[in-house]
């Protein structure tokens, strides 16, 4: 898969904002009609990355001074805190000690399988109607399934694991990475990637994945203390409430970016 990928890779533009940079319009401007095609007027495009580009560069320290650097990352970072603390980093890793405690009999390389595919084939709406419904949208779509399906989860575990109903355990499973993988899944490093100024996305991509990578590394080793400690159900209700929770700070917290120009988003930022 790594060949495949070097060999794709080949064939990738480079980024028109990229080409600005390095003083090359002609390719940048080659690269957006490829994008958006051959009758879209670009002028307008082009006029904005120029004149980005000729903005007296900032220092880091008067870039993190701004106010909209810091809403940005306090808006991505806790995105990705419900991204990991929603479960999703338990349940993948985990997925087969979780199938084989529910007694579904399914074996532990077919459960794999399984919420793999689910994963990958739900993945797909997202890409679709990202644009369509929007990013908030998804969000509260997502965090509502997530709850929903670790609430069962939690009560399956509290008292339906002896009825012989492990369809609940995997059906709930199911549902969960469809609900991650439509929502939770890409959308907030989407929106980080829209939220930040040029002069600024690298660096604050950076610690927001570095973050991001954090709160995964610290789901996963507390998942299985937490089973030990509280029981499997308390610990997926635990998933469910941050699910909920997620919903509302989206509502209140999260700008909608759909078909907004950067210098928009900004705007939104500063609460204009």
């Amino acid at each position: 898969m790594s060949i495949v990928l070097f060999v794709l890779l080949i064939w990738v533009p480079e980024s028109p904002v990229y080409l600005v940079q390095q003083r090359r319009p002609d390719k940048a401007q080659r690269v957006l009609r490829g994008l958006r095609g051959a009758d879209a007027d670009l002028s307008a495009d082009m006029a904005i990355l120029i004149a980005d580009n000729q903005k007296k560069k900032v220092t880091c320290g008067q870039a993190f001074s701004r106010k909209t650097t810091i809403r940005g990352i306090f808006i991505s970072v806790t995105l990705m805190v419900f991204q990991e603390f929603t479960g999703i980093c338990a349940i993948t890793f985990y997925v087969a000690s979780v199938f084989e405690e529910a007694g579904t009999g399914i074996p532990t390389g077919i459960c794999t399988i399984i919420i793999g595919a689910v994963s990958v084939i739900s993945t797909i709406p997202a890409t679709m109607y990202i644009d369509r419904l929007g990013r908030k949208m998804l969000l509260i779509f997502s965090g509502v399934l997530m709850g929903i399906t670790t609430l069962v989860l939690g009560f399956y575990y509290m008292g339906m694991k002896d009825l012989s109903v492990g369809w609940v355990a995997v059906t709930s499973v199911c549902v969960y990475e469809v609900g991650y993988s439509v929502g939770y899944g890409p959308v907030p490093w989407l929106v980080m990637a829209e939220l930040f100024a040029e002069d600024v996305k690298p660096i604050c991509g950076a610690i927001v994945a570095t973050f991001t990578w954090l709160f995964a590394f610290a789901v996963t080793k507390l998942f299985p203390v937490c089973v030990l400690e509280f029981g499997s159900a308390i610990t997926f209700w635990g998933f469910a409430v941050i699910s909920f929770v997620s919903c509302i700070f989206v509502i209140f917290c999260v700008p909608e970016t759909k078909g907004k120009s950067l210098d928009e988003i900004q705007q939104l930022l500063k609460g204009k």
